[in-house]
């Protein structure tokens, strides 16, 4: 692994990267659905005006801004931390871990590309399950020379809309991680052959400094 931000040309995977008792520790906590608590999301990535449907979820957060807010936090901090240990890696500083649901749908609907903020950082994706659904990747990125002030998603339209490319695509697998530079523009997507698709999207830093 690159440390810092990683390499615009990397986009590493990884499978099978916990130790399975604390994957499958992590899993049952989060496949147990009276335990955990999911809040709906009308628009998957950007809250831009829709109609179409299938562009919704549902998320729980479990760390924000560094501090743990929900009690899945202390499973997705152990797993990150067996997962950089097993690729010889420092673990890192942790600035947000979200879960995602994302339901069956009829067509594969590809959700908004973005990226999670404008401030440096690292994401992690850690698919729970085996699904369709695939995460795609482009080959955009956010240029912080270039910010106006904008909100994401007006950033988005005026610099990248006009202009996606996509990079290459990774399917959901149990225990697959993937790691790309922060700044990267991705897409998630509604799996149509399989119920449900659910993955730990994660934030991260090597800055101590914060």
């Amino acid at each position: 692994m690159v440390r810092g931000h990683l390499l615009k040309s990397m986009i590493q995977i990884h499978d099978d990267c916990v130790e399975s008792k604390y994957f499958n520790a992590l899993k049952t906590k989060v496949f147990n659905f009276r335990f955990m608590p999911w809040f709906f999301n009308q628009f998957t990535a950007y809250t831009e005006k829709s109609t179409d449907t299938f562009d919704n979820s549902f998320n729980h957060i479990a760390v924000r801004n560094y501090k743990d807010v929900s009690m899945m936090a202390p499973y997705a901090r152990m797993c990150i931390a067996q997962a950089f240990f097993k690729l010889g890696e420092p673990v890192p500083e942790i600035i947000r871990v979200r879960f995602g649901l994302i339901l069956n749908a009829q067509h594969n609907k590809i959700h908004g590309p973005h990226i999670d903020s404008h401030k440096p950082h690292q994401t992690g994706l850690l698919y729970l399950n085996d699904s369709d659904g695939d995460t795609y990747f482009y080959d955009n990125y956010y240029d912080p020379s270039l910010d106006e002030g904008l909100s994401q998603f007006d950033y988005y339209k005026k610099f990248v809309k006009d202009n996606l490319k996509e990079k290459q695509s990774v399917t959901p697998k149990a225990n697959r991680l993937a790691l790309f530079d922060g700044y990267q523009y991705h897409a998630s997507s509604s799996p149509v052959n399989t119920q449900f698709r659910i993955v730990m999207y994660f934030n991260y830093t090597y800055d101590k400094s914060r």
